[in-house]
């Protein structure tokens, strides 16, 4: 029987158990369970990207650089700080990948160009133009 099939008290009570074992298993293996935190977050995170940029490869918009690690999610008019404010990274992520919030405001960048666009926003355009050459 699949999840969305289940009655909500027993998708509840599902929900308890799984929360009671996850407990455990964090207090018995804390750096397994920090690990599987981490890919999981990691792999939300590039699942947004590429839903923002309309790809399978993700890479920078302005410089293409395609090193997931250096990539970022930028408010492309400024406000990404008052918006994190007001939610977790986690929620953020949910509800770009459930359509909750539309992302034609968001672009890809990597940190480099991102500092570059917000220094931009700051003090208008500079005289700065970023290449990524790949080895």
């Amino acid at each position: 029987m699949k999840y969305k099939e289940l009655s909500k008290e027993q998708r509840d009570k599902k929900k308890a158990r799984n929360k009671i074992w996850w407990k455990k298993y964090c207090e018995k293996y804390p750096q397994k369970a920090k690990e599987i935190v981490r890919r999981k977050n990691f792999s939300r995170r590039i699942r947004v990207m590429q839903k923002i940029s309309n790809n399978k490869i993700i890479s920078c918009e302005n410089c293409g650089c395609n090193i997931e690690k250096l990539l970022e999610i930028n408010h492309k008019h400024g406000g990404g700080r008052k918006e994190m404010r007001n939610y977790k990274p986690t929620i953020f992520y949910s509800n770009i990948l459930k359509s909750k919030r539309k992302t034609d405001d968001l672009n890809v960048l990597c940190k480099i160009c991102n500092i570059l666009h917000y220094c931009e926003l700051k003090y208008g355009k500079l005289p700065y133009k970023i290449m990524f050459i790949k080895n």
